[in-house]
C-alpha cells in the first residue's frame, strides 16, 4: 500500500463530501435565524469531518461576536448546550490507540509528505 492508494483518499473524501451538505443546511439554518439547529447539524458535522466544520463554527463565533447585544442570550446558551451535549458522544466513539509504535520524526514526516500545504506552509 502506498500513500497515495485510493483506499486512503476514498475514506477522506467520503467523509468529505458527506460533511459539506450537512455543514450547508447548518449554514442556511444560521442564516434564517434557527440557532439552535444549526448548531446541532454543526455539532454532528465534526463527527464527519472536524476540519471544515471547526472553519464555519469560526464564522458562525465570528457573528455572535460583532452581533452579541442583538442576539437573544437564550439562543447561544441552547446552541451551546447542543455542542457539549453532542462531544461526549463523538469522543467516546473514537478509540484512543497507542502511538507508541512510530515515533514522533517519523509522524511529521508522514505529516509533511500528506498534508503539507495545510501544517507547513513555509
Amino acid at each position: 500500500m502506498v500513500l497515495g492508494n485510493f483506499d486512503i483518499l476514498g475514506k477522506i473524501v467520503f467523509s468529505f463530501f458527506t460533511a459539506i451538505p450537512v455543514l450547508l443546511f447548518s449554514v442556511a439554518l444560521f442564516l434564517r435565524g434557527k440557532y439552535l439547529l444549526s448548531f446541532i447539524l454543526l455539532a454532528l458535522s465534526f463527527y464527519l469531518h472536524a476540519t471544515v466544520s471547526f472553519f464555519v463554527s469560526l464564522l458562525y463565533a465570528f457573528y455572535f461576536i460583532l452581533n452579541y447585544k442583538e442576539i437573544n442570550k437564550r439562543l447561544i446558551l441552547s446552541s451551546l448546550l447542543s455542542v457539549v451535549l453532542i462531544i461526549p458522544v463523538v469522543i467516546s466513539s473514537i478509540s484512543a490507540k497507542s502511538l507508541s509504535a512510530i515515533s514522533l520524526n517519523e509522524w511529521i514526516h508522514l505529516l509533511k509528505l500528506r498534508t503539507e500545504g495545510h501544517f507547513f506552509p513555509l
